[in-house]
């Protein structure tokens, strides 16, 4: 009869983690406001079913999910600010920043499932054709409405996102941003770094936390001279095989000159180094 009970007990236990780990943790600066399972989050926005040119898998794929942009209205309500940022946090460290206006004009979903299938998983052809697990919710973009949006692959498709937080991103990350007085270029190679590099990589430990620190305590520029480094961001699997760091996106418009701005970028942050530990 002990042996039941503790089984019981056990069973239960299973199943409100499992819920837990199902569930979404919504942020503002910082701090915990809010978490919903999606039996929760169905109550606040109905979900729907929506078709996107899959950029992972390079197929048109359906998926069912919550409408980003309804969702985080009825969270944020006056919060949700075009100057701001939401700031994800997948399980696998990888931390996207996407600025709100982008949920403003185009259609999102946060999807958590794909009709028909069990499974709520993907082949990262991006990526070594790893199989992927993209629980508990998936970030997708309607890139058949709005094509301009297929052009930039799967940037801003982050999957295994456990909370989102509604920041204004200079003030969350003040140690990654570059020295005052900067040049346009490396102004631009910051904005580049943000959206292409940051969601694997930290700088002064800011940033995500899937690939390794680019600054503190040695600038890869200073262990990288720029032609291999222009090589690695340009095709890292010219240069390591195996590895799991896609090639910037083939796709995008004057594509040389976003590497090498992002390197000028890179460069000029070895002079203003802080250590992690002192944040």
């Amino acid at each position: 009869m002990q042996r039941i009970v503790l089984w019981a007990l056990i069973l239960v236990a299973v199943i409100r983690t499992e819920s837990f780990s199902q569930s979404l943790v919504f942020k503002l600066n910082g701090k915990q406001i809010n978490q919903y399972d999606k039996s929760q989050l169905s109550r606040i926005v109905k979900p729907s079913e929506i078709t996107i040119y899959e950029p992972h898998e390079h197929k048109n794929r359906t998926y069912t999910g919550f409408s980003g942009y309804e969702l985080l209205k009825s969270i944020y309500k006056q919060d949700l600010q075009s100057d701001k940022d939401l700031y994800i946090t997948c399980t696998d460290g990888y931390k996207p920043s996407i600025p709100v206006t982008k949920f403003l004009t185009y259609e999102s979903y946060f999807a958590f499932n794909t009709p028909g299938q069990t499974k709520f998983n993907l082949i990262n052809k991006n990526q070594s054709n790893e199989l992927v697990d993209l629980k508990p919710f998936y970030l997708i973009w309607d890139n058949i409405k709005y094509p301009e949006l297929k052009k930039l692959g799967a940037y801003d498709f982050p999957y295994q996102i456990e909370s989102v937080d509604l920041i204004s991103f200079t003030q969350k990350f003040p140690n990654m941003s570059p020295p005052q007085n900067s040049s346009d270029q490396v102004n631009r190679g910051f904005v580049s770094y943000r959206k292409y590099c940051s969601t694997c990589h930290t700088i002064n430990g800011e940033g995500g936390s899937k690939a390794v620190e680019l600054n503190y305590p040695v600038n890869v520029t200073e262990y990288f001279n720029n032609k291999w480094l222009r090589k690695w961001i340009d095709d890292p699997a010219s240069i390591r095989y195996g590895t799991k760091m896609p090639k910037l996106n083939p796709a995008l418009d004057n594509r040389d000159n976003v590497i090498d701005d992002i390197i000028k970028y890179l460069s000029t942050m070895k002079n203003k180094k802080i250590n992690p530990e002192l944040n």
